[in-house]
């Protein structure tokens, strides 16, 4: 898995002076291996509970304490209690994602922020993004991490279409398809609609995360409702959709954390899915 982002005021002067402690490696292998068995013996796969406890982990010591100099080897008990409590949460069966806050998608250099219950973005999904970022690829004959950005002294080059210049994203859930794109294709303007409030919300919030919000509207509506207000004649290059797919009489034997903590309605695809 991939994780593979003038006078300085008293209160941040006195945070730039603390250390920040980081646990020896010895005690870093021993707290994940105890995590680790904790988690198998809440039921979750051994496998899964290894990467589990890593990413825990890891997470834990990224966050304790402000930046500064880390001395090794000094012993700190918050990151102990901070990683007990992570570990506990994710016995309980709650997904990692959500836990750590944030999660890497590529190809987007900045983390997305993951919140329940907004459908954490899969695999499947970066693949789809690669997918039509090599169809572009292959229509253009050139690498789409060649195309030009929008910089100081190459606006007339940046200003020339590349790739698609208008996007529509349906059902963004956290926006993670609609982002990708933006970012790979400088040039292209995007509509994301979503009819879940806390999905729309994270899509804005994530698309000003990685720098691509100017670019991006977001319509908080169903495609049939956003339908409605097209203006005559709308023209899109390209219309993504990652759907709710599972059929209706799978969803009961979903996971515990995908059954329990993700959005069902961005999951159960009716029926037949």
């Amino acid at each position: 898995s991939r994780r593979p982002n003038s006078a300085v005021p008293p209160s941040r002067c006195r945070a730039r002076c603390r250390l920040r402690v980081v646990p020896s490696v010895s005690a870093q292998s021993e707290a994940r291996r105890a995590a680790t068995r904790e988690l198998v013996a809440a039921g979750v796969d051994p496998d899964e509970a290894a990467a589990s406890a890593r990413w825990l982990l890891e997470a834990v010591i990224r966050r304790q304490g402000p930046a500064g100099e880390a001395h090794h080897g000094a012993e700190n008990p918050d990151w102990k209690e901070a990683l007990r409590e992570v570990v506990a949460r994710r016995a309980r069966r709650e997904p990692v994602q959500y836990i750590i806050g944030s999660w890497p998608f590529h190809p987007l250099r900045q983390e997305i922020i993951v919140r329940p219950p907004v459908l954490i973005p899969r695999p499947e999904t970066e693949e789809l993004v690669d997918l039509i970022c090599q169809q572009y690829r292959h229509g253009l004959g050139v690498s789409v991490a060649d195309l030009p950005r929008p910089t100081e002294g190459n606006e007339e080059l940046a200003a020339k279409p590349a790739g698609p210049q208008m996007i529509a994203d349906i059902g963004s859930g956290s926006g993670v398809i609609c982002i990708s794109l933006l970012d790979q294709f400088p040039a292209a303007q995007a509509i994301a609609v979503e009819p879940n409030a806390i999905a729309a919300a994270l899509t804005e919030e994530n698309a000003k995360r990685c720098g691509v919000f100017s670019r991006l509207q977001v319509v908080r509506a169903t495609v049939a409702e956003w339908a409605t207000t097209l203006k005559e004649p709308s023209s899109f290059d390209l219309i993504v959709s990652n759907p709710p797919y599972i059929p209706s009489f799978e969803i009961p034997g979903l996971q515990e954390e995908v059954r329990c903590f993700e959005d069902e309605g961005a999951l159960d695809g009716g029926e037949y899915g």
